[in-house]
């Protein structure tokens, strides 16, 4: 029976930003890009789990319930995600 699990998780963050001043103007451009991946390996109950209820079912070999897991124990989540902003500052209209 495997009793160890693993969890790694990796993140990575891509920014850039453009500013450009002309006379009372700001321009600014900019974008972010963030990725991340995850990936686990969680094994618990694939060999199967017995569960007693009390120490006198346990000593009589009685279960009340049993569990197991099928399929992969390992899975990977990936996800990416992008922003982007554009502001043009002026100047303030006089009142």
């Amino acid at each position: 029976m495997r009793e160890t699990s693993e969890r790694r998780e990796n993140h990575y963050q891509a920014s850039y930003t453009y500013s450009r001043t002309r006379g009372k103007h700001l321009s600014k451009v900019g974008g972010t890009v963030n990725r991340v991946r995850l990936r686990a390996d969680v094994p618990d109950g694939f060999d199967g789990v017995y569960l007693f209820g009390s120490l006198g079912d346990f000593l009589a070999g009685n279960p009340n319930q049993f569990r197991q897991s099928f399929g992969n124990s390992t899975w990977i989540f990936r996800v990416t995600s992008f922003a982007d902003s554009c502001r043009i500052i002026g100047p303030s209209p006089a009142n």
